[in-house]
């Protein structure tokens, strides 16, 4: 069962989600949802929610996350990334792993995974602390001294 979360809908989420012409995004009102929009991505609502929002931990949404809604509405990932408020950058085509990737070890596997985690890592937190800076900034007027 998918829970019910609905907020507001940022304009350029609601019109993205209108244009795809899928009803499965909308509302018995003909609304834009952002439950429709999980149950079109296959995501939980609060997932869907938090994107929207830019309501994420500080590593930032799981790249899967951005791909599945880039695809369902016919965007770009890096379009939705920008949206969400990411400050990094994400690949168009999630990384694969080349086939011969299946004559490793479950051991091995684990460490070619870690070393991804690791040099994945310092981006995700360095997009995150970016966004972070950004928004403790002041801008403040000059003022005159008389």
């Amino acid at each position: 069962m998918i829970e019910k979360i609905e907020r507001s809908i940022p304009e350029k989420w609601a019109v993205a989600m209108k244009q795809t012409g899928n009803r499965e995004m909308l509302d018995k009102f003909g609304e834009p949802s952002m439950n429709g929009l999980a149950r079109a991505t296959g995501l939980a609502p609060v997932t869907v929610r938090r994107l929207i929002h830019g309501e994420y931990t500080k590593t930032g949404p799981e790249p899967h996350v951005i791909h599945k809604v880039a695809q369902a509405l016919g965007k770009k990932p890096s379009l939705i990334a920008k949206w969400a408020g990411l400050n990094g950058t994400i690949s168009e085509k999630l990384y694969e792993l080349p086939p011969e990737a299946a004559y490793l070890t479950a051991r091995q596997q684990k460490m070619v995974d870690s070393f991804i985690r690791d040099l994945t890592e310092h981006a995700r937190l360095t997009a995150a602390a970016t966004e972070e800076a950004a928004e403790s900034l002041v801008l403040r007027r000059p003022t005159r001294v008389s």
